[in-house]
């Protein structure tokens, strides 16, 4: 090895603090290619040297759909290394021939090119199915889920050139699938409130942002016509059917995967209602545990323009300019639904962890001593909504109550 090779090794053992990924991929180099040329070496050695400059707000992986894949992801990493070991290298006095060249090895690493970059990228594949699997599956997997690991893996196996670098790849390849695939997945599904949309006013949909690593599903209650601004508010049994629905087709598509439900507000009545099997934990969030009638109609009554008819058509406006239209079916059920029975059956399936917003406005509050004591309560600040300050503290706790247990 040339001097300059070695100064490589060691700048880029103390900016990553040693690298069995770096090394391995000059090590699968000269499998591949003895007679590599000093810069085929050093671009080996340092390709991913970015990594060790990276700081702790970067997200072009969690944020792309595309995952590892992400064309903005690829270049910056790329293009970065690449600066980074040209900066190095003429700090060193490498002349400009050997600079051009490292830098477009490392340039191109991540998709090949000519027969030298190429090299360097199938170099890169051996070495990371044979250094990195468990990194990502006991570490980037809680980052960027289970999906997006796997397209990694697929990816990184897939874009090898050579057939000699495929085949030496192919057994480390099978055996990371064979690991990803012994994995439990992990859905959540989401249940919303009453006389909202999926994502229950960014309450449910900021949870499943800030859980990457599960699969989360989020579906609608109620019809929504965007052109006339209505939504047609159904029965409670229509939604139990619609949740149960969900759960099913969520199973068949899923044999083996582990199930939770997040539910908010009326969303958790439904569920309990629903007493779906085969789900792990239910979070309810702000649950429902007085079903008053005229405590929400005296909410409702409030707005000038709102009509309330318990034997007809109820009219109701929104915050959200879509006017709420409610069938009477959906008082009459409503009047009938008894909390407590429901929680406390629903119990006896799975395991219920409840959770009270200490300043909720819309919900009272109640003596829980007809609660199964099995049912888990926690209290903690926010409204109904748990917005602004609060959102943060309770998806902390939804996610250490919902830690991956693989």
């Amino acid at each position: 090895m040339t001097n300059l090779y070695k100064q490589t090794e060691e700048f880029v053992n103390k900016a990553t603090g040693g690298s069995p990924h770096l090394e391995r991929t000059v090590f699968w180099l000269q499998k591949l290619k003895p007679d590599a040329s000093e810069a085929l070496l050093i671009a080996a050695r340092s390709h991913d040297i970015e990594r060790a400059f990276r700081d702790g707000s970067y997200d072009k992986i969690t944020h792309s759909d595309k995952g590892y894949q992400s064309e903005e992801h690829l270049s910056y990493h790329q293009a970065k290394g690449a600066e980074i070991m040209s900066q190095f290298l003429k700090e060193k006095g490498a002349d400009e021939v050997l600079i051009n060249k490292v830098s477009e090895l490392i340039t191109n690493h991540e998709v090949g090119g000519d027969d030298d970059q190429n090299l360097i990228k199938d170099a890169d594949s051996l070495s990371f199915f044979e250094n990195n699997i468990d990194l990502f599956l006991n570490e980037q997997i809680k980052k960027t889920g289970t999906e997006k690991v796997k397209d990694k893996f697929n990816w990184m196996f897939n874009r090898i050139t050579s057939k000699p670098a495929k085949d030496l790849a192919r057994p480390f390849f099978e055996n990371a699938i064979k690991k990803l695939d012994c994995i439990k997945k992990h859905i959540v599904i989401f249940s919303h409130g009453f006389g909202v949309r999926k994502d229950d006013l960014g309450l449910l949909s900021s949870i499943a942002e800030a859980m990457p690593e599960v699969e989360s599903i989020l579906f609608d209650y109620f019809e929504i016509n965007e052109k006339e601004n209505i939504m047609s508010i159904c029965p409670l049994s229509s939604q139990v059917e619609s949740l149960n629905k969900v759960i099913s087709k969520t199973k068949i598509a899923n044999p083996g995967a582990v199930i939770d439900l997040i539910c908010h507000s009326q969303g958790t009545i439904v569920a309990a209602m629903a007493k779906p099997a085969g789900i792990r934990k239910t979070i309810l969030l702000a649950p429902v545990f007085d079903m008053s009638l005229e405590r929400t109609l005296a909410r409702y009554r409030s707005k000038s323009d709102a009509i309330i008819d318990l034997k007809g058509i109820s009219k109701i406006p929104s915050s959200s300019g879509l006017t709420r239209i409610i069938p009477k079916e959906y008082w009459q059920e409503r009047l009938a639904v008894k909390p407590f029975i429901e929680y406390n059956a629903f119990a006896k399936k799975t395991e219920i962890i409840a959770i009270e917003a200490n300043q909720d406005q819309l919900l009272p509050k109640v003596d829980l001593k007809e609660l199964d004591p099995e049912i888990q309560i926690l209290s903690i600040d926010g409204d109904h909504n748990f917005n602004d300050s609060a959102r943060e503290p309770l998806i902390k706790v939804i996610k250490d109550l919902l830690k991956q247990y693989y």
